[in-house]
């Protein structure tokens, strides 16, 4: 019984400011009619994270598109920003293996924020280059990067791009082919420079890829990013031969 009393109590209260609207004048009416007014028309509420999205810029709800790659890279490093992907993959060649005497290719879209470019090179009495990788290059941002240089005669399986290692020994495997079935693997820091490691393994000596391991030691690198490169020998000065490369990240030691 005690519940239904206030709601009695609402009731009669309700009835009382009713009669009284109906017996007073035109001026009372009005007055009562806009105090209504000001309480249909009031905002409902709201929950505070619905109106802090809803009220705020547009930015805040649009996605945006990253002012920098959000996953290691090979080229370029730190706050470069290179607008022309043939431009990254020059650069890339000219740090990571600047003896070789490569052609840089044009670049060929994918989608609007990837694509790839070509390398050749081992040319010989003028002749045409032979495809010695092919840079992958994604744009974040207004810039280009390279994520990895691939050649399907030099894989690289393990580690994978992007793969965090320890500052340790580490197992590179994958298939690859060369000359008198040479295989170098090396590792380097990034932006180039010299080796943080490098061991010459055997592969496939002819047409066929043939599995190789190499066990790289990654105790010297920088906490951050480091390439893993892996060519196929060439015999040939100033031939890279078919090469592959991936960015891995160091950790901690």
């Amino acid at each position: 019984m005690s519940r239904r009393r206030p709601a009695r109590a609402l009731a009669l209260a309700l009835l009382l400011v009713t009669a009284a609207a109906c017996n007073d004048d035109d001026g009372g009416a009005a007055a009562t009619t806009t105090a209504l007014a000001e309480v249909t028309t009031a905002p409902p509420a709201t929950d505070p994270a619905t109106t802090a999205t809803t009220g705020g810029p547009t930015t805040a709800t649009t996605a945006a598109t990253p002012s920098g790659p959000d996953i290691a890279v090979l080229w370029p490093v730190g706050d470069e920003v290179v607008t022309d992907p043939v431009q990254v993959v020059t650069e890339l060649m000219a740090a990571y293996l600047p003896d070789s005497d490569v052609v840089v290719g044009e670049f060929q879209q994918g989608d609007a924020n990837s694509g790839e470019v070509p390398v050749t090179g081992g040319t010989e009495n003028g002749g045409p280059g032979n495809l010695r990788t092919t840079v992958l290059v994604r744009r974040f941002g207004e810039g280009w990067y390279a994520t990895a240089a691939i050649n399907p005669f030099v894989s690289v399986n393990s580690p994978v791009p992007g793969e965090d290692v320890d500052p340790g020994p580490f197992l590179v495997g994958g298939a690859a082919r060369g000359f008198e079935a040479t295989v170098v693997v090396t590792v380097l820091p990034a932006g180039g420079g010299s080796p943080i490691d490098q061991q010459v393994t055997s592969g496939g000596a002819f047409a066929d890829p043939v599995a190789y391991t190499a066990e790289i030691d990654f105790i010297d690198a920088p906490t951050g990013t480091a390439v893993v490169l892996v060519q196929g020998g060439t015999g040939l000065e100033g031939d890279p031969g078919e090469f592959s490369a991936i960015p891995v990240t160091v950790g901690e030691r």
